[in-house]
């Protein structure tokens, strides 16, 4: 039985929530969810996926209509789940959990290019410092786990290291990494390729009390392009990371502000003729003009 649209508009929503997306991680086995390994479409000065760009192409694949299977799903008990092509063999599940326990949580999995995925949305105030399942309500453990993991491919791929929280929930027999994972490792990336990590790009805007449409509007940087580097989903490029660490210096917003201030409003243009007047003068002067001709004879 397929999904309407509407169920794969509320999956849409999961996958662009940081705060709802849970991705399988086992700290035994190898994890079938690598983004930072696979080329995107558009390519880029970083052609790689982010954890956050990879969620943003699911996200828009379901807006594009792309189906999925429902299917039931043995734990949490009366879960139903949702399956990219559950006709194909030899590839692991893709499974969106809708339970239907008392916390009415939500987790899901989907296929990026062959990449198990994980979501979990939450129905309820912000989480309290003591962690809970969402699909099923239990407390869940949370380690700490050194994890090593690939940028990039080829002979220019690097190995990168990081401490990651596991959250394990031992009712619903599930690892996952949830969005400090997430934040943690694109932070090692960051620092991999030389430039400021997402909550540094946010904090040089926030230092100076600017909300982002009128940062990108003082800076000419494009506003959807700030909020892709302040969420994790594109990373900006040397030269956009060199005028930000710019803007960060004491005194340049200011001067910017000045410089920008002297400028005319866009869509006006200084005059490139002195305007005349035509007074009373002007027009008899104008009525009484006649061109002469000098003809010079040659000698």
């Amino acid at each position: 039985m397929s999904v309407d649209a509407e169920t794969r508009r509320q999956l849409a929503l999961l996958a662009r929530r940081a705060h709802a997306r849970k991705t399988a991680f086992s700290p035994r086995l190898p994890t079938e969810w690598r983004p930072f390994e696979v080329r995107t479409p558009e390519g880029g000065f970083w052609p790689y996926f982010t954890d956050g760009a990879a969620w943003e192409l699911i996200a828009a694949k379901l807006d594009e209509g792309h189906d999925v299977e429902v299917i039931e799903l043995h734990t949490p008990p009366g879960a139903k789940g949702y399956d990219e092509d559950p006709t194909a063999t030899g590839r692991a599940s893709a499974l969106c959990e809708a339970a239907t326990s008392r916390r009415a949580g939500r987790r899901a999995e989907l296929p990026l290019l062959e990449k198990e995925l994980a979501v979990e949305s939450r129905h309820e105030p912000e989480p309290t410092p003591e962690r809970t399942c969402e699909a099923c309500g239990h407390q869940v453990k949370t380690t700490w786990h050194h994890h090593t993991f690939q940028y990039g491919e080829g002979g220019s791929a690097a190995q990168l290291a990081v401490q990651l929280p596991v959250r394990r929930c031992d009712y619903c027999d599930f690892d996952y990494l949830d969005d400090e994972g997430e934040r943690l490792k694109h932070e090692a990336v960051c620092r991999h390729l030389g430039v400021l990590a997402p909550q540094e790009v946010r904090s040089i805007r926030e230092r100076h009390g600017m909300s982002r449409a009128a940062f990108a509007k003082l800076t000419g940087i494009g506003e959807a392009s700030l909020g892709r580097w302040e969420n994790g989903i594109k990373i900006q490029t040397p030269g956009n990371d060199r005028y930000l660490r710019l803007l960060a210096l004491p005194g340049t917003i200011a001067l910017l502000s000045r410089t920008v201030g002297a400028r005319p409003a866009t869509g006006q243009s200084r005059p490139k003729f002195r305007l005349v007047e035509p007074s009373d003068t002007v027009m008899q002067r104008a009525e009484s003009f006649r061109l002469r001709v000098h003809a010079r004879l040659a000698a």
